[in-house]
């Protein structure tokens, strides 16, 4: 039991101590005055006793009680000053405070060996369940099955136990987190590495592992999940109630196998071993019986975790975890690659991934954080940083916590550092419902944001909104929300509404988002000096990439602050070439050619020539400002082709690409065609056979135009006169046809090509070569 427990402080040491070294690094400053302050801190408070008390690299730790006041856990070696009742080395260490953060009462769990709080959740009956990771076989721990095992511990609201489950087996077993449906059931999630006791299924290395229990602690069901790598964490992996029922499972994969598809990463045992050796994000849908509903992993080439995920108020789930390198779902890192950045995904109710976001500096950013979502969809994300410089400046000395508060798409509004010079990281945080937070993390310093210090501390704060902080600006209109073409400057004007005071002398600044939305290297595109709501003219430059998504936010000088867009977009179009070409109205000397109108077009290019190998320069040329044209003075019984270009813009000329080239077929005057080979009916028609190229080597396609809807057989024929191919026989509709036709297939040679229909028939020479 010893042995397992120095592996597991080497495992969780060999992950401090490889952070640590990536966490190195200093940088210039680029934001370091552009966001206010969205949270001040209204208590905070450090708890423990002489020795290590630590919750840190751990989840859900703290949770909001009935009673408006707080319970939180980890680990203590102490058993002094604030604690007391350790059962030898480490406890699992239970600390109910008041809203104040006074301790009402303490609880130490555990026996002579290693013991360790992981989870902590209030109950409906006004209790609580605390999930522990134990090593030991006495004290409170009874039915022990080796190599560490999870033991669920039932309180009263007094701290004293009501029952204890022990989940396990002979193998390495972890908790990672729990929850409680409406009806009083438990779901437990964690990793193991066994096949026996408890557990079942278990795919390879380890499984993530999923236990529903009744209210009492008994097991109802369980299930692993995973494949022949190393799946699952203790601290990457939380579950949630699921959209439409059952329960959405985020954790961990380092697989390719078993339930797990779209690994991104390289697949390997251990997912924090080296940055050759890292996996994905892994989400899960369950029904309310274990069954996997979908899954999906996310992420880019290196490691990627998601470490808590929520339901949003428009239906959709948010997660928010840490990634390392740019790549796959990732849209780019702070930092090098192997350096962490703090990683938020939006993704539907069924795993697709509607937008995906990163933060940080080049530091690496601590593990765990959350996301909330306010009523008004802009989002909090408490977490942790060791950087200084790009999304986080102000850091006191590595690690500090760093919330942020962001827009509905994830754009930066402000943010907070809290810490001394020491070492402090975020474990959890809840929320209540005046917005206020309370973060549980741990803390390792002697100044600034620190009351007193007693060595490693677990260190509660509670922080509320600014109220000082009235400041805010909203892009209220822009003057157009599609831009043609993109590649010639133009004058667009946006309206703004401001909240709160402003100083003399203050420039309002609009700045104009990337084509996908984001401010991470906004563009002045106009100014303004004055203190009250207004309208700025910008001028959007030439040269800009076509999207859909650009945004516009104000930002001021005087207080510095950084509005929001909410939510107004403009579309930068490119000049693009038409599509959707058919010929229409084909007589024996004429045709009309149509196309589809292309948003910011001022005219149109048409170009038409009896020969596909023809010059394009030689071609005849017609201008238009409409959608069609019609053609006159054609030869009969004859193939064109025919292309069109779209303008943009004049002085100077914006032309897009030609479109894709088209042919039609003008009306036959010949009364007859015979061959030797295969006898023909004597006929007058439109559809008249032409064949591009010919000779064919590996393929050629095969033109021809309908005057009406009718059944057409086209066969290949030897020289012989012996049916060799049936390409098509079937109905087409009016108008232009084509068929590819892969020559590769026949031998070198002379072959008789034959269309024929119910009144028709026609056949042309077609020359095999190899």
């Amino acid at each position: 039991m010893f042995i397992m427990k120095i592996n597991r402080i080497e495992n969780k040491m060999t992950l401090i101590l490889t952070i640590i070294v990536l966490f190195t690094g200093l940088c210039y400053s680029t934001h370091a005055q552009s966001y206010s302050n969205p949270f001040n801190i209204v208590w905070q408070k450090t708890y423990g006793g002489s020795q290590l008390d630590d919750n840190d690299y751990l989840n859900n730790t703290i949770a909001v009680t009935l009673d408006g006041g707080y319970i939180f856990t980890g680990e203590t070696f102490s058993n002094d000053m604030d604690v007391s009742g350790n059962h030898g080395m480490s406890d699992a260490w239970v600390c109910k405070i008041d809203g104040a953060g006074t301790i009402q009462w303490q609880k130490c769990i555990g026996g002579s060996s290693w013991d360790q709080g992981q989870n902590i959740i209030a109950t409906s009956d006004g209790g609580y369940l605390v999930g522990i990771y134990t090593e030991s076989s006495d004290g409170d721990i009874i039915g022990y099955h080796g190599k560490g095992d999870v033991i669920l511990v039932k309180l009263n609201a007094s701290g004293n136990i009501q029952w204890k489950k022990i989940l396990g087996s002979s193998k390495y077993d972890d908790c990672a987190d729990i929850m409680q449906n409406s009806d009083g059931t438990f779901i437990f999630a964690g990793v193991t590495e066994g096949n026996d006791g408890d557990v079942s299924g278990n795919h390879g290395k380890t499984d993530s592992w999923v236990v529903k229990l009744d209210a009492n602690g008994n097991i109802l069901w369980q299930k692993c999940y995973g494949g022949k790598n190393a799946d699952g964490d203790y601290h990457g992996t939380e579950i949630i109630p699921g959209i439409g029922g059952g329960y959405l499972l985020a954790t961990l994969t380092n697989s390719t196998d078993g339930s797990i598809t779209g690994l991104h990463g390289k697949p390997g045992k251990k997912w924090y071993s080296s940055t050759t050796d890292l996996g994905d994000a892994w989400l899960l849908k369950l029904d309310d019986n274990s069954n996997i509903e979908w899954q999906k992993s996310f992420g880019g080439p290196l490691w990627d975790m998601f470490e808590n995920i929520i339901v949003t108020n428009d239906g959709n789930y948010l997660s928010s975890g840490l990634t390392q390198g740019a790549g796959g779902d990732i849209p780019g890192n702070n930092g090098a690659n192997g350096i962490s950045d703090w990683w938020l995904a939006k993704i539907s109710p069924t795993g697709n991934l509607i937008w995906s976001r990163n933060y940080g500096g080049t530091g690496a950013e601590a593990l765990h954080g959350r996301v909330f979502e306010l009523p008004n969809g802009d989002l909090i994300l408490p977490s942790g940083t060791r950087s200084n410089d790009h999304d986080c400046i102000g850091l006191i000395g590595p690690p500090d916590l760093w919330t942020v508060k962001t827009d509905p798409l994830g754009n930066i509004l402000s943010y907070n550092v809290w810490g001394g010079t020491g070492y402090e990281n975020m474990s959890y945080a809840v929320m209540n419902t005046d917005g206020s937070m309370v973060i549980a993390a741990m803390k390792d310093s002697t100044s600034n944001d620190f009351a007193h210090d007693q060595n490693s501390d677990f260190w509660i704060l509670k922080i509320a909104p600014n109220l000082n902080d009235n400041i805010a600006i909203t892009t209220t209109s822009l003057s157009q929300s599609v831009a043609c073409p993109g590649y010639s400057p133009f004058a667009m004007n946006v309206a703004f509404t401001k909240r709160g005071t402003f100083n003399a002398g203050n420039i309002f600044t609009a700045e104009l988002s990337d084509a996908n939305g984001s401010f991470a290297s906004p563009l002045t595109v106009g100014t303004i000096n004055g203190t009250n709501s207004g309208t700025i003219s910008c001028n959007i430059p030439a040269g800009l990439p076509s999207g859909n998504y650009y945004s516009v936010r104000i930002r001021s000088s005087s207080p510095q602050y950084i509005g929001i867009t909410s939510g107004h977009l403009l579309n930068i179009q490119s000049c693009a070439a038409p599509t959707e070409l058919t010929s229409t109205n084909i007589s024996n000397s004429g045709a009309q050619l149509n196309w589809n109108i292309v948003p910011c077009a001022i005219q149109y290019k048409v170009q038409y020539s009896k020969s596909p190998n023809a010059s394009w320069s030689n071609a005849n040329t017609v201008y238009t400002t409409g959608t069609s044209i019609d053609l006159t003075g054609l030869n009969s019984s004859s193939t064109y082709f025919w292309r069109v270009q779209t303008k943009c813009a004049s002085s100077p000329n914006v032309w897009s690409d030609v479109s894709v080239g088209k042919q039609f077929i003008t009306i036959s005057t010949i009364t007859s065609t015979k061959t030797q080979s295969v006898p023909l009916n004597e006929t007058s028609f439109k559809n008249r056979l032409t064949v591009f190229p010919n000779p064919a080597s590996q393929a050629t396609t095969i033109y021809f135009s309908l005057s009406q809807s009718e059944k057409v057989s086209i066969k290949i024929f030897d020289i012989k006169g012996e049916l060799v191919k049936t390409i098509a026989e079937r109905v087409f509709g009016n108008g232009e046809q084509q068929i590819k036709w892969n020559s590769a297939d026949v031998k070198a040679g002379v072959y008789l090509l034959k269309m024929e229909s119910v009144n028709h028939s026609e056949a042309k020479k077609l020359v095999v070569i190899k």
